[in-house]
């Protein structure tokens, strides 16, 4: 699977917070065109994708971490 990457005019909607992405958080077709915002460690990004959101903004600590690797900044 390959990311998908910004595009030159930027992304737009409202932040709507779906915790770690569980299904039961995140009907279908309720994110349409919004940004999900969401924890890292809940690993369920492509249930936000599939309810519509136009991004995803991960939440993260140092503590949390994904396989490959994402170093703290």
């Amino acid at each position: 699977m390959k990311p998908h990457t910004t595009p030159a005019a930027g992304v737009e909607g409202r932040l709507i917070y779906v915790g770690r992405g569980e299904a039961a958080r995140v009907p279908p077709r309720s994110l349409q065109g919004q940004i999900a915002v969401m924890e890292l460690a809940g690993g369920a990004w492509d249930n936000a994708f599939n309810a519509g959101a136009a991004a995803v903004l991960l939440l993260g600590s140092p503590q949390g971490s994904l396989v490959g690797g994402l170093a703290p900044v």
